[in-house]
């Protein structure tokens, strides 16, 4: 969790956006150049809200490290979207650049994660704290054996939250194992506690983002859908194989398909017994109230995405219907109405 302000190292970089690194052909010549942009005018060595940060050294170790795994086409998308960060900050790219920052980053006992409030911080540093705390937590067996990845990335989202707002130090961080210390005490445990409760009383079914449930290397996805004759959307969706057109509507709640879908599903070997959860009431349009399944589904494929875990409903004599619940799994997405294009974000 120590890392969280990572995004800050990236800051730099991002001003060197224009420079295209082929991931087949490397521009070696470009290096001089992207490590003094990178360093800009701070010193060799910078202090930031008690990080001192070895710019040089860090900016050399993302040019030989990250550049070479961006293929040109990702940064041209990138700059022209203005989402390097986005680019930069994917699972894969992200764990390069805390691999740079850990011989080059030193975090004062006094660095207080609440120098600033909760909302202060953008949605982006939120979600690469959180990414740094799973990454860590997937380290350490011992957690890994006692929960299962979703629970990791609940406990990291609560433990954030409260260094921020609690204003712990990173001196209270590193004794965060100590059982008797004010980190494990006020962080772990309550951590520990809400999943558990969360756990017990889960008594529906919801998809969340888990960014381990998501396949693929880029950072955005852009799907163009077909238009129904004017009544909506219908977008192209392939469950392990089978594909299908959904129609896709913002106002529904759920990802739902019928009993004939359900059954192609369960031939080729998709569906298995441990994969139903239980069943859930569904109120139609006519009042009328009907039972669907609940099953958890792996291996869809959504436009350059495959995304596992996604809870998904049987109706029986129901319609495929894509709605908010497998736009859920995603960071966020944007629906572009006036060109029938959904934009998803890993």
């Amino acid at each position: 969790m120590k890392k969280m302000l990572i995004i800050l190292l990236c800051l730099p970089i991002i001003s060197f956006g224009q420079s295209i690194y082929s991931k087949d052909n490397v521009n070696l010549g470009d290096r001089e150049a992207f490590i003094t942009t990178c360093v800009g005018s701070a010193n060799k060595v910078i202090s930031l809200n008690g990080i001192d940060i070895k710019m040089t050294s860090y900016c050399s170790c993302v040019c030989d490290q990250l550049m070479p795994e961006l293929y040109s086409w990702e940064m041209e998308e990138a700059v022209e979207n203005n989402a390097l960060i986005e680019l930069f900050t994917t699972d894969k790219n992200l764990k390069i650049l805390l691999d740079c920052a850990t011989p080059n980053i030193k975090v004062g006992d006094d660095y207080n994660f609440g120098y600033k409030s909760f909302e202060e911080y953008s949605e982006t540093e939120i979600l690469i704290g959180i990414k740094s705390c799973v990454f860590e937590a997937k380290r350490d067996s011992e957690f890994t054996d006692l929960f299962t990845s979703s629970q990791i990335y609940s406990y990291c989202s609560c433990a954030i939250e409260k260094l921020i707002r609690e204003g712990h130090t990173m001196g209270q961080l590193n004794k965060i194992e100590d059982e008797n210390s004010e980190a494990f005490n006020e962080i772990t445990l309550p951590c520990i506690e809400n999943l558990l409760i969360e756990e017990g009383n889960s008594e529906t079914f919801i998809n969340e983002y888990i960014i381990d449930d998501i396949s693929g290397n880029n950072y955005m996805t852009e799907i163009r859908l077909n238009n129904f004759l004017g009544n909506g959307y219908k977008i192209k969706i392939n469950i392990d194989g089978v594909v299908k057109y959904f129609l896709f509507d913002t106002g529904a709640t759920d990802l739902i398909i019928d009993s004939e879908m359900e059954r192609e599903l369960i031939f080729n070997g998709s569906i298995k017994k441990e994969d139903y959860l239980g069943e859930q009431e569904f109120v139609l349009a006519d009042n009328s109230i009907v039972i669907g399944r609940v099953v958890r589904l792996n291996n869809i494929k959504i436009g350059d995405y495959t995304v596992d875990n996604v809870i998904v409903y049987v109706l029986d004599g129901g319609s495929l219907l894509c709605g908010l619940g497998l736009l859920d799994k995603f960071r966020k997405w944007d629906f572009i109405k006036d060109s029938e294009i959904l934009k998803i974000y890993k």
